[in-house]
């Protein structure tokens, strides 16, 4: 039976999840996206709709009638676009516009957070500059910085953690006074800095079951050694290999399945991707922020590893009995394998953008064995075939292999391969992995 997809947005992740979906049903699957980007036009169809418009998206899926419509990026998730498809009677991967909060208002998810016991640091909530700049207001000793986060969407920008107190009201004044962000930053969380490692944790849940994805990490300072600005992600390494099973079973049993339970309890139950930034620190795991979706570049590094048929997991689950396909499962993954992507930027990034200048060397990074999911890409012709940049980060370069050096020699091999003026990478993605790994060699 052929299956139909729409899915939402037009960046790297979006990419990725059209390559698992033609990957895995070749044929029996007919892809269409809004709106895309130039190189996934062999894979999919593209229609020039905007992710955030949810009216023309409504039409554009009345129109194709899809079996699923799997949204991308959050904004459309915020805006109601999974309310108003299954009004329509269409199947939607994504939460209401109210769950989507958990993502859509950081003050909503830090308060729910506090009123369902899941450990997350000490907080507190300004809409006043003048107040949020008082030191001894702060969740934390005078003497320690703070992380401060504007409450609303900001793509992937909208956090700062400031080196000294000078940065920290820098910040606040960039997002409270300047209005960098909008309205997004009428009102800013500050909170106490963590210390531990990290780690994106994905599931997928009916609203009462959840099924994992594996557990990834992501770079999202701008530099190597994670120095600079904070980005949307930089590059990420799958699978995590310090969530151990103790640890593994401890996230659920701690973390997800309260947020779930929590979500219900309160009458706004959660159905699909979840994703939680976890910090794992000494004294236990903390919950840094809530997304409403996959994560980009998480997708780049996990979907590859997927040995199952994503389209089915989702139309049955969104479909089906939703307590019973999701209570039993067990997602099979390709055994012994690592995955790690680079994100291949534009030198200005987070703070600029790359417009028109070609993009040379994706077949050649392919030779090298590398997957290229394009992102911040399009194509001056019709026919597609030369692409250009067209935003901040261009490219995500992903490397398979049977550990992290190997991997991690494939993708950077793949990323040394591909030019355009302005290309700009870390160097230093799944270092101390692929080094370790050496080590025990």
């Amino acid at each position: 039976m052929k299956r139909k997809t729409l899915i939402i947005g037009g960046g790297g992740r979006e990419a990725a999840t059209v390559w698992m979906i033609k990957d895995s049903l070749g044929p029996n699957v007919e892809i269409h996206c809004a709106p895309g980007n130039a190189g996934m036009k062999p894979m999919a169809e593209l229609w020039n709709v905007r992710a955030n418009d949810i009216d023309g998206l409504c039409a554009l899926a009345k129109k194709l009638q899809p079996d699923i419509v799997i949204p991308g990026p959050e904004e459309p998730l915020v805006l109601g676009i999974s309310d108003r498809l299954s009004d329509l009677g269409i199947a939607c991967v994504g939460p209401g516009a109210e769950a989507a909060r958990l993502e859509g208002s950081k003050v909503f998810a830090k308060r729910f957070m506090r009123r369902h016991n899941i450990r997350t640091a000490a907080f507190r909530v300004f809409d006043d500059p003048k107040e949020a700049r008082r030191f001894d207001r702060w969740p934390c000793a005078p003497s320690r910085l703070p992380v401060i986060k504007a409450d609303g969407l900001c793509g992937g920008k909208g956090v700062f953690i400031p080196n000294d107190h000078n940065e920290a009201l820098d910040a606040i004044e960039e997002i409270m006074v300047k209005k960098k962000f909008g309205v997004a930053g009428d009102r800013i969380v500050i909170e106490e800095l963590l210390s531990g490692y990290e780690c994106s944790f994905i599931v997928f849940t009916d609203g009462r079951y959840a099924v994992p994805f594996l557990p990834t990490t992501d770079y999202k300072r701008r530099r190597d050694g994670d120095e600079g600005l904070n980005t949307g992600g930089m590059g990420a390494y799958c699978p995590n290999p310090l969530i151990t099973p103790n640890l593994h079973e401890e996230i659920m049993e701690d973390i997800v399945l309260p947020t779930i339970r929590g979500m219900a309890f309160e009458g706004i139950p959660y159905r699909g991707f979840l994703y939680f930034g976890l910090m794992i620190a000494e004294d236990g795991i903390y919950v840094l922020e809530y997304n409403v979706r996959m994560g980009d570049p998480e997708a780049a590094a996990i979907l590859p590893l997927c040995d199952f048929d994503l389209v089915e997991l989702l139309i049955a689950a969104i479909d089906g009995p939703a307590n019973e396909i999701l209570r039993n499962i067990k997602l099979n993954w390709r055994k012994n394998t690592a995955a790690v992507t680079v994100v291949l930027a534009d030198e200005k990034y987070p703070e600029g953008r790359s417009d028109g200048e070609t993009i040379a060397g994706i077949e050649k990074a392919k030779k090298r064995g590398a997957l290229v999911f394009t992102a911040g890409v399009s194509s001056p012709s019709a026919g597609g075939q030369t692409l250009v940049t067209s935003g901040g980060r261009i490219l995500d370069v992903t490397g398979i292999g049977k550990d992290f050096c190997e991997a991690q020699k494939i993708a950077y091999a793949g990323a040394e391969a591909i030019q355009f003026k302005g290309k700009n990478y870390r160097k230093d993605i799944a270092e101390h992995l692929a080094l370790l790994h050496q080590q025990v060699d």
